[in-house]
């Protein structure tokens, strides 16, 4: 792969298989802002709007208002015990206390002399077309930028080395990940035998040790399902985060971003998306509702500024324009997150034009009222 110029070779599309799903859910304090309402249960009457008012120091002049219900998206798993539906608090805390652990630097390109940012975001979608030429997971991909990043952080590579590093990061990835790992020569195979058995083998050891052997991390897939999950999503909305959630590692000013926000932010946009689609009028406020602010720990004003930056790539992927994620950036041509997407597998999402612009509504910080109780989404 010529990392510098772009012209790399490209392996033929394969079928990635079935991602197991990380079964996790977090627990947050369930503090929102101080209007927030406390938790209630309505009765089967609805509560009269002057004494919930008092009670809760909101201001309403017409209609009952209830305070704000949480769905317990997990009680249709209660008795599955592969769903761990009693430990979902304890592992969601450990992750999201190891993913602020496992962030890479976000101002390492300031101190590589002869990589830049597009010759990183070359390098990743190269490896998009690696992982479905050898069916690797799509945790895999994701663990393999996360130990790119990581590895750049701390280690001035040349534009030379720039691609076996990848290859190396997508080695120990893989076998982190897959139960059947692609083998060495395979990997020397994809970058057309550039680099020997003997180069890979050393810089996998040089990524381990720099790495300190700290593989376990987790990613914006990670969360991404968990989020889906709390947004009540179908299955075209799912794909569409995954889309987005992709092609934002291509671009070097997410790099710092915690993975959690990324995936909050990737579903509060393709909700938006998928509204702007559906041209049914909707506020956009009302795409983040209690249970989805409970279960990511994110208000949407919090997601304004990932967001913005995903939407950009989103644009610039589907559109197949030059990704610039810095004024003095040439920008690249990025086409494999988009063909991957264009599938009837994927239910071709990347096919679908994006909309022009986000509207401020989407962010607008405000108590959150909910309807009455809800056991399940319809």
């Amino acid at each position: 792969m010529d990392v510098a110029g772009g012209n790399a070779k490209r392996p033929a599309l394969g079928v990635i298989a079935a991602a197991d799903a990380l079964r996790a859910n977090m627990q947050v304090s369930g503090v929102h802002e101080q209007r927030q309402c406390e938790q209630a249960e309505p009765g089967p009457g609805a509560r009269r709007t002057a004494d919930l008012a008092t009670a809760q120091g909101l201001e309403c002049n017409e209609g009952p208002v209830y305070a704000p219900i949480v769905e317990d998206i997990d009680l249709r798993d209660a008795r599955n015990p592969q769903m761990v539906t009693a430990y979902i608090g304890d592992i969601m805390a450990s992750l999201r206390d190891r993913e602020l652990r496992r962030l890479p630097r976000g101002d390492y390109m300031a101190t590589q002399t002869d990589i830049n940012r597009d010759m990183r975001a070359i390098l990743v979608d190269w490896l998009v077309e690696v992982a479905e030429e050898y069916r690797l997971l799509s945790d895999t991909f994701y663990l393999a930028v996360n130990y790119i990043d990581r590895f750049l952080s701390s280690v001035n590579v040349m534009r030379s080395q720039l691609q076996l590093v990848g290859v190396a990061c997508m080695l120990v990835a893989s076998k982190y990940e897959e139960i059947y790992a692609p083998q060495v020569d395979e990997f020397c195979y994809i970058t057309d035998n550039t680099y020997s058995r003997e180069e890979v083998l050393d810089m996998e050891t040089r990524v381990l040790d720099t790495l300190e052997f700290e593989l376990t991390t987790p990613t914006t897939k990670t969360f991404l399902r968990r989020f889906v999950k709390a947004a009540g999503a179908r299955s075209t909305l799912e794909m569409l985060a995954s889309y987005m959630a992709e092609a934002s590692l291509l671009d070097y000013r997410l790099v710092h971003v915690p993975p959690s926000r990324i995936a909050a932010a990737v579903v509060l946009l393709a909700s938006w998306v998928m509204a702007f689609h559906d041209e049914t009028p909707i506020d956009p406020a009302s795409l983040w509702d209690a249970t989805t602010h409970h279960y990511t720990g994110y208000h949407s004003a919090d997601l304004q500024g990932p967001c913005e930056v995903v939407f950009e790539v989103y644009r610039a992927v589907t559109h197949s324009e030059p990704l610039r994620s810095a004024p003095d950036s040439q920008g690249a041509r990025l086409p494999a997150i988009r063909e991957k997407y264009s599938t009837p597998r994927f239910r071709n999402v990347a096919r679908a034009v994006p909309p022009a612009d986000l509207p401020d509504a989407l962010f607008h910080r405000a108590p959150v009222v909910a309807s009455p109780l809800r056991t399940s989404r319809s």
